[in-house]
């Protein structure tokens, strides 16, 4: 059985994690703003991680994912809706502007609402997404191509370019913010 403080301290965290969300969203804004008009640039400052981790505090890992973020706001616009309305993490939304190209955001930022971030980090790093639909049939039977034939120069085509599983897993055992329990 459900207690009332129980109900009342869910209630609180999901107010209080909302209002997080919405001010990392804020955040995001800023940063790409930032980017757009190279502000972070000063004395000093080597990059636009080092300018987060002066400025804003944040670990070296937060501020890339706030940057992984910031660099696709403008290509996400449903997923960013819903990280300023509270709806997304940052972490959510960081797995979703890693691994989701532009032309399926939408329906990510549907799943995304209702899943963990491991759960997005390991259905979005081994999904096959289809190729925008405006893509033409010349340049699909050249990707198929190159995909069957392999490029020896980067040894991606069976990925993508996206990472595959173990190295999505390498970076969570790298990743200092990652629970034990999240893989």
């Amino acid at each position: 059985m459900v207690t009332a403080g129980q109900v009342d301290t869910e209630q609180e965290l999901a107010s209080l994690c909302g209002g997080l969300n919405a001010s990392y969203a804020r955040l995001v804004a800023i940063v790409a703003q930032a980017l757009a008009d190279q502000s972070w640039a000063g004395g000093g400052i080597r990059s636009p991680e080092h300018w987060l981790t002066l400025r804003a505090g944040l670990s070296p890992f937060r501020a890339r994912a706030v940057l992984t973020v910031a660099r696709r706001a403008g290509e996400l616009p449903t997923v960013m809706d819903q990280f300023a309305a509270g709806q997304l993490s940052l972490d959510q939304v960081a797995v979703v502007a890693r691994y989701a190209p532009a032309h399926v955001e939408a329906s990510v930022a549907e799943f995304a609402v209702h899943a963990s971030v491991p759960q997005l980090r390991r259905a979005l790093s081994r999904y096959s997404f289809d190729p925008p639909a405006e893509t033409s049939q010349t340049e699909q039977n050249q990707q198929a191509q190159q995909a069957s034939t392999g490029d020896a120069q980067n040894g991606d085509a069976q990925t993508g370019g996206a990472q595959t599983g173990d190295s999505a897993q390498a970076e969570d055992a790298e990743c200092p913010d990652t629970e034990a329990g999240d893989t």
